[in-house]
């Protein structure tokens, strides 16, 4: 009985234990030995060999993870699994977002998609919506192929709207659909696919200033 009562206490102490470095965790940045308890984890989490290559033997990139997954009250794994880094900027995948919308206690069930028009036309739709606590339903900003043309998405090169376009439809629409109604699920970032879509092509100087009629004066003529 004794053995058993000390196993009990053993697992009491070790749950208290890990209460306090999540508590410390938690307030990374409040102080000093705060923050380097977060760099002690964050430099274990690095020397992982399951986790995305970005983090890999990457301390900072780690410690980032470490800071969003305590704000999020999510495990730091499954952060890094569903933080992508896309032309240098930090952005969720689609289906992360939707998962942490379908498990917020902010909407009675799971995220739905109401799709209109007709099938590969610029007239067909998609629309996030769900019902909040009160059985009111939410209705995000539709989504068309129209839109994705408009924008500039359809059109680049190597774009997934070309060859998945009914997945693309839902995937932006959940994304408009959490920063209207819960932009603290994404944490102010982006998905990875819209990171993608708005990327701007790099231009010459020398077509914008034959775009703007701007003539630049030989470097020969400036000495």
């Amino acid at each position: 009985m004794s053995e058993e009562i000390k196993k009990e206490e053993e697992v009491i102490k070790e749950k208290k234990e890990i209460e306090n470095v999540s508590s410390e965790l938690s307030n990374s940045y409040s102080n000093g030995e705060s923050f380097l308890l977060a760099q002690r984890v964050a430099k274990a989490l690095s020397t992982s060999t399951i986790i995305p290559v970005a983090y890999q033997n990457n301390m900072p990139n780690c410690l980032i993870a470490l800071e969003m997954s305590q704000r999020l009250k999510l495990s730091p794994f499954i952060v890094m699994q569903n933080m992508y880094i896309v032309y240098g900027n930090p952005s969720w995948s689609s289906t992360f977002l939707i998962a942490q919308i379908n498990s917020s206690k902010n909407f009675k069930g799971s995220l739905n998609f109401q799709l209109e028009g007709e099938v590969n036309t610029d007239s067909r739709t998609c629309t996030a919506w769900i019902k909040d606590k009160d059985g009111s339903a939410l209705i995000g900003t539709p989504v068309s192929i129209l839109m994705a043309k408009s924008e500039g998405w359809f059109g680049k090169k190597g774009s997934k709207w070309q060859t998945m376009p009914e997945q693309m439809l839902r995937y932006r629409a959940a994304a408009f659909f959490a920063r209207l109604y819960c932009p603290e699920v994404t944490m102010g970032l982006q998905t990875s696919d819209e990171i993608v879509d708005v990327e701007f092509e790099p231009v010459e100087s020398d077509k914008i200033n034959d775009d703007l009629g701007i003539k630049v004066p030989e470097q020969e003529n400036l000495l």
